[in-house]
């Protein structure tokens, strides 16, 4: 009986070592990726207020409705060039810094949504020093009415993959897209 007893508690501890272990890479990917995505990053679009097809996407989607903007119904032809759409205050929290060129076209960029690390699916360490490769999720939030404007599901939770190289002086750190690491 106390030979079962010594055997369960080896047995308990091994297996909790290592859950530990595969815990504790799971939380340095988090923690490293969290402070990748800092500060808050987000989707964002232009808009060019003076083209009649802008204009008339967004009465489509009802961003006039809304509240978001107001959309010149009728132009002549010597008003081409001029804003066909106004921003409303209630679309002022989406409204991001426009350089004055831009703004001299007629575009003005909003911000859609906020995008963050949802959570580590998957961790793959191929070993012989190759990067390794985490999955995680992407989550979408504060999603607002130009939402519509864009071709992109924004309720959907997107996988993403970071690759991840350790030297002695940084430890871990996140490889950039299109870099190899030898």
């Amino acid at each position: 009986m106390k030979r079962n007893i010594g055997t369960l508690l080896v047995t308990l501890a091994l297996a909790t070592s290592c859950g530990q272990k595969t815990l504790t890479k799971e939380v340095a990917a988090a923690q490293i990726i969290s402070e990748y995505y800092t500060p808050p990053r987000f989707y964002d679009l232009q808009l060019s207020c003076a083209d009649p097809s802008v204009a008339a996407k967004m009465k489509n989607v009802g961003l006039d409705k809304d509240g978001l903007v107001k959309i010149q119904e009728t132009y002549r032809g010597r008003e081409i060039g001029n804003k066909l759409v106004t921003f409303t205050p209630a679309a002022t929290p989406y409204k991001l810094e426009t350089s004055a060129a831009l703004q001299a076209l007629g575009i003005q960029i909003v911000k859609v949504a906020d995008f963050k690390f949802g959570a580590v699916k998957e961790i793959r360490d191929q070993g012989n020093g190759q990067p390794i490769e985490v999955d995680y999720t992407q989550v979408n939030e504060n999603v607002n009415g130009f939402a519509k404007l864009a071709n992109y599901d924004f309720k959907e939770v997107k996988t993403k993959t970071a690759r991840f190289t350790y030297d002695k002086e940084n430890g871990y750190r996140i490889v950039p897209k299109g870099k190899r690491s030898f």
